[in-house]
């Protein structure tokens, strides 16, 4: 299989908790100033790089609740 080379590369991920399928994290890559990039995202089970946290559009309050749902994310954050 080929790989996919991206012109830019991100090393701090958060999981967006609102997106995903099961078994699999989508992965938002963080700009140097905190900001998101909006957009782009990477479907996967491992993160593709350092993993910073987990957003959700619901707020701090449906991130919360995700994490207690979900309690194996903190598995993804090996970088593979």
């Amino acid at each position: 299989m080929a790989k996919t080379r991206m012109a830019k590369t991100w090393p701090n991920w958060v999981i967006d908790a609102s997106q995903g399928l099961d078994g699999a994290y989508c992965f938002v890559p963080i700009e140097d100033d905190g900001s998101l990039v909006v957009g782009m995202n990477f479907i996967s089970r491992k993160c593709p790089g350092k993993l910073a946290g987990v957003v959700h559009e619901g707020g701090q309050d449906a991130v919360e609740k995700w994490c207690e749902e979900h309690p194996e994310w903190k598995e993804c954050a090996d970088a593979g």
